[in-house]
């Protein structure tokens, strides 16, 4: 906003005082003295009610500097149909292109005339901006004439076109202090003034400029004293501005009726007090340059030691797949495969040692289940077993001692003698009874030679059988070692290494853990951690399952996506420098754009043409025909003489004579 308000302010100044600079410069003279000519030119191109161009005038101040009578040759690029001194009364003349002054010249002299091309040259004239109004009432394009007495919503969209761009070569002095070349479109710099437009507001009311960013510039609007007045500033200077922009004027009309509307060009490349952030701007771009380089640099490529990428290639190459031998990813697939088969040996030997909800008093031994249908585990077993000693083989034992013991005693010894036989007295006492009564025959010998050594065989044997010792056989006597006490006590002996081995078993099944009946461990905690062995190792297996398949599904996935992104993130840091190379090339050469553009504005000096060495400046205005009704009679082109000449007021008042158009 305040470059705008600036450039508006130089464009009013210009327009204010362009007929009153001055510049010294040599012209030919005749017979007086000429040091200097200035050769101003204010081009004024009328619009007929079309919004086409009815005519071209052009308004030239040439200021001389020397002293006695001379002639200034002015020059004429086109033809003119009339030609008016307008403050002196010197003769003008024209001939052969040229414009004869003849003038009495006392240190300055100003000479003000107009000149009116000829319409053959009005057609074929290409101007450096062009101009092209729009008029719309009600959203309906129409022309300007059409808009007399009518009631509506008016919009005016003005659209300007600088023309001049040229492709240029330009050398310049890059970040490194190189010299270096770049082909640029170079413009002449035109600042186009849309000034003082005037709207009377028994006309027209809820007068707007509404702007758009880098396409059209707001118009400042001012409501004095029952007349609002609108003016635009639109800089056509590319780079910094846009070459073609529009500006739009938008109102509520009753009885419409339009004054007639000045639009002045001028060449010129301003100059304000802002202040130049190019430097700055260059140096964030060449730090920012640097930044992308480091960047791109740090990412490196897979196969270059000490980058990004190198170190995710060498880790993803460490991580491994299953198959590749030596690798993580490999190693975890076999840890948790060992731990799998572990975990699985573990329970297997868990149900083997106890089966889980086994039942020992329905237990049948024919059928070697209980009546669930359960086996027994080995502790299970075990436990049968010492069920059985101590309830079945201890007290058979047992029995049996007592049945050895009641046989010894009805055996008795052989000294057993002299008691009546009865059913209470020993078989020995009763033997012992019928020898004595047998005598010395036959019968005293079978029982002393027969039944008694068989009796004494008996004896000794029963008494082995429940002592131990020595047995008699077909074979003579032998050692008898499975004696009832020696059983008795090799049960005994039995059944306690069974009870601590049951015990022992039974720690075992502690250690590893409940099961459940799909073998799965119960959750057993001891102060927050595992309590068993199977719920540990489940726990671990799980975990390993676990990291096996964090590993391999999303660390081994997240690293490629993080890679695949640092990866371009280096090409974006590529490009970015690319970017960044090409922005600080054109920083460079913003200074050799803007000698190109002041260039281009000097040159621009002359529109007829001027006197050879004289200093020229030139601008341009485009008026607009009025949408008014005849006012007493007067002609649109009368009307824009008379507010041409009220530009002069400044400089002075003067009389008007016709120049005769010489051949």
């Amino acid at each position: 906003m305040k470059n705008r308000c600036r450039i508006h302010k130089l464009a009013a100044i210009i327009l204010g005082l362009l007929l009153v600079a001055a510049n010294p410069l040599a012209a030919f003279s005749a017979g007086g003295t000429v040091s200097g000519v200035k050769d101003h030119e204010l081009v004024l191109t009328t619009l007929d009610t079309d919004g086409k161009v009815s005519g071209i005038q052009v308004l030239n101040h040439l200021r001389i500097s020397g002293e006695g009578q001379v002639q200034v040759k002015d020059k004429t690029a086109y033809r003119l149909t009339s030609l008016r001194n307008l403050y002196g009364r010197e003769k003008l003349g024209v001939q052969d292109g040229q414009i004869t002054i003849s003038t009495q010249v006392e240190g300055l002299k100003d000479i003000y005339y107009l000149a009116t091309l000829d319409q053959s040259a009005v057609k074929d004239i290409k101007f450096p901006v062009s101009i092209d109004i729009q008029y719309f009432l009600d959203g309906k394009q129409v022309k300007p004439a059409e808009l007399l007495g009518k009631n509506g919503h008016l919009k005016m969209v003005v659209t300007v076109e600088n023309t001049t761009g040229t492709p240029k070569v330009l050398e310049f002095q890059n970040d490194k202090g190189e010299i270096v070349s770049k082909e640029a479109v170079i413009f002449t710099p035109y600042v186009v003034s849309l000034s003082g437009w005037k709207f009377d507001n028994r006309y027209f009311d809820n007068v707007t400029a509404p702007g758009v960013v880098g396409e059209s510039p707001e118009g400042v609007v001012t409501d004095v004293q029952g007349v609002t007045t609108v003016s635009w500033t639109i800089p056509l200077i590319p780079p910094s501005y846009p070459s073609k922009q529009y500006a739009v004027l938008e109102a509520d009309g009753k009885n419409i009726q339009l004054d007639s509307f000045d639009i002045a060009i001028i060449p010129v490349l301003p100059e304000t007090s802002q202040t130049d952030s190019l430097s700055g701007i260059k140096t964030a771009f060449e730090s920012l340059y640097a930044g992308f380089d480091s960047i791109q640099k740090g990412v490196g490529i897979d196969s270059q030691p000490d980058t990004l990428l190198y170190g995710f290639d060498t880790i993803l190459k460490g991580l491994g797949n299953d198959q590749a031998e030596g690798t993580v990813i490999n190693g975890l697939r076999q840890i948790s495969s060992g731990m799998d088969s572990l975990y699985d040996n573990l329970v297997k030997i868990r149900m083997g040692i106890a089966t889980p909800g086994f039942n020992p008093a329905t237990f049948s031994a024919a059928q070697g289940k209980d009546a669930e249908g359960k086996s027994p585990g080995a502790k299970d077993a075990i436990d049968l077993v010492r069920a059985s000693v101590d309830k079945q083989l201890i007290p058979a034992v047992d029995a049996q001692q007592q049945l050895v013991a009641g046989l010894n005693g009805v055996i008795g010894n052989p000294s057993d003698a002299g008691k009546t036989p009865s059913a209470t007295t020993s078989l020995f006492n009763d033997i012992n009874t019928l020898r004595t009564l047998a005598g010395s025959g036959p019968a005293g010998d079978l029982i002393s030679k027969a039944i008694i050594p068989k009796l004494n065989v008996l004896s000794g044997n029963l008494n082995a059988l429940e002592k131990g010792g020595k047995i008699t056989t077909a074979d003579g006597q032998v050692d008898f070692p499975a004696s009832l006490d020696a059983v008795k006590a090799g049960l005994g002996q039995v059944n306690d290494s069974l009870a601590r081995t049951s015990a022992g078993l039974d720690q075992v099944v502690k250690g590893l853990g409940d099961v459940k009946a799909d073998g799965t461990p119960v959750p057993v905690l001891l102060e927050g951690k595992p309590g068993t062995i199977l719920f540990a190792m489940a726990t671990i297996k799980d975990g390993s399952d676990q990291l096996y398949q964090g590993v391999s599904g999303q660390v081994v996935p997240g690293l490629k996506k993080m890679q695949s992104g640092v990866a371009q993130i280096g090409e974006g840091a590529s490009t970015a420098k690319v970017s960044l190379a090409a922005g600080l090339v054109d920083l460079s050469s913003a200074d050799a754009i803007k000698e190109s553009l002041k260039a281009n504005a000097e040159a621009v000096d002359t529109f007829l043409g001027k006197p050879d060495g004289a200093e020229g400046q030139v601008m341009y205005v485009f008026r607009t025909a009025p949408v008014k009704p005849k006012a007493g009679g007067l002609t649109n082109g009368l009307i824009a003489l008379l507010v041409l000449l009220g530009l002069l007021a400044a400089v002075g008042r003067g009389q008007s004579t016709p120049v005769r158009m010489e051949a």
